[in-house]
Formats: structure tokens, sequence, C-alpha cells
């Protein structure tokens, strides 16, 4: 039986999974994870001392058989689904803490989100025709009809407005 682990490991193996995913883990990517679990309140009670153990328990099952997958699976079974978001935000931060996002660092991102499965089904509009909640409707700037465009000098010919 797998060990259950909390929402701050859970948290802290996602951003252990995008530091190792190039094969490498960077001290700039270390440090980043103990200064963002020592003062966002996402981690609020989380004790510091245990991240170097958390960390390698995040190793162990990543160097197992399938481990990208249980991984994932524990950190998708373990976080609340209001949390998806913050753990893929997390993931972005620690992979460009040292300014350098190379293709693994992004294969890993496309996998989380699929397995969180945010920046999906929670930011289509809904089929109502209502933008969802947190979406920006596209401005009309005080135009009543789309036809009644101003002439912009110097654009003709091209399409000077690409969103329409």
């Amino acid at each position: 039986m797998a060990k259950q682990v909390t929402i701050h490991e859970a948290l802290i193996y996602v951003m252990v999974m995008i530091s190792a995913a190039d094969g490498k883990m960077p001290e700039i990517e270390l440090k980043r994870i103990g200064r963002l679990a020592s003062f966002l309140p996402v981690f609020d009670g989380f004790d510091s001392d245990d991240l170097i153990d958390i960390a390698r328990d995040a190793q162990e099952i990543l160097a197992g058989p399938e481990g990208m997958d249980i991984a994932l699976e524990i950190v998708k079974d373990t976080l609340p689904q209001r949390l998806y978001d913050t753990a893929y935000s997390l993931a972005v931060e620690i992979a460009t803490a040292d300014l350098h996002l190379d293709a693994t660092e992004i294969r890993f991102l496309q996998m989380l989100r699929a397995r969180l499965e945010t920046g999906q089904n929670s930011r289509q509009p809904q089929s109502s025709g209502a933008p969802s909640p947190g979406s920006v409707a596209p401005a009309d700037h005080g135009r009543r009809h789309p036809q009644h465009r101003p002439h912009v000098g110097g654009l003709a010919g091209r399409n000077r407005y690409p969103y329409a």
C-alpha cells in the first residue's frame, strides 16, 4: 500500500518533479523550492525541516518503474481540485528559476496540465454563451456595430482587427 501524502507533500512532489525533469536538479531550483515552501500561504503549518525527506521520497518514486505516472497520480489524488492551478503555477515557478526552459520541462508541464485537467474544461465558455468566471470579454471600444470601424492610416489592405 502506498504512503498517504499530505497536500504540502504533494505540492513539493510537483516542484521536485519539474526540477528533475531535465535529469538534473540545479541548486537554484532547490533553493526556490525551499523559499516558496517557507512563505507561501498554501504552505502554512509546513515544517521546512521535512523538505529534504519529502524531496527524497519524491525522487525514490520517480526512480521506480512508471515513476512519473505514479507521482502524478499521487499528486492528483491528494490535492483538492481548487489547488490544481496552484500546483501548476508552482511547477512553472520552479521551471523558470534558472531562466531556462528546456523541452523536457515543457513536456512535464504539458503532462501535469493534462493529468490535473487545468486550463481545459475550467476555461471553456459555458454553453449559455456567457463567459466563464475569470474570463475577459473582448472590449468593443464604444463601437455599436462591427462594420463601423475607424480608418487607421497606413494599414490599408491589412487585417487591422485580427480578433474581430
